[in-house]
């Protein structure tokens, strides 16, 4: 078994705040992604504590 190298290269790349959205077709890590946004939203309102992670863990999979 060989490995091929590979090179990225990006080009007229924006910052992140100018990007609309990010395209992905994993829709379960989106899912996690978007809970874990509401539940900081929450965590920076109220307290660290008010939610707890098996609370997360239950809701986002």
């Amino acid at each position: 078994m060989s490995i091929s190298p590979t090179a990225v290269k990006g080009d007229d790349l924006v910052d992140a705040d100018r990007v609309a959205q990010q395209i992905s077709l994993d829709h379960a890590r989106e899912a996690r992604l978007v809970a874990e946004a509401a539940v900081d939203r929450v965590r920076d309102k109220h307290d660290q504590d008010v939610i707890g992670a098996a609370a997360v863990i239950r809701r986002a999979s």
